[in-house]
């Protein structure tokens, strides 16, 4: 499987074929490499924190509307080695829980 931003890219390097970071299920893929979406997730993040060859950066996703109208507020936090293509780990992290991997549903929260 492939998100949608995989699916209409048209891969326009040379080397490695891309491998979408989510499963068929949406869950997050470790195994990535070139994801449109997750680099898109890279480039709106911002400034980036180096130390030793790996960066991380974190990412405010929008407000989302809980039951009741109170606001939940969410981080992404991304952590990738070097400018590479593969991105290591990506956290949905909102104020009502612990952060646990993105899916692709909240991704496409986060980018739309």
């Amino acid at each position: 499987m492939s998100c949608p931003r995989c699916t209409a890219r048209v891969k326009d390097w040379e080397g490695d074929d891309p491998r979408c970071g989510f499963n068929a299920d949406g869950t997050f893929n470790t195994s990535n490499w070139n994801c449109a979406t997750l680099n898109e997730l890279r480039d709106r993040a911002g400034d980036a924190v180096w130390n030793e060859d790996d960066w991380v950066s974190i990412l405010r996703a929008p407000e989302i509307k809980k039951p009741g109208g109170s606001l939940l507020v969410v981080f992404v936090l991304l952590r990738w080695y070097k400018s590479r293509g593969r991105t290591d780990s990506v956290l949905w992290w909102a104020d009502d829980g612990p952060p646990t991997p993105i899916t692709l549903e909240q991704a496409e929260l986060v980018l739309a």
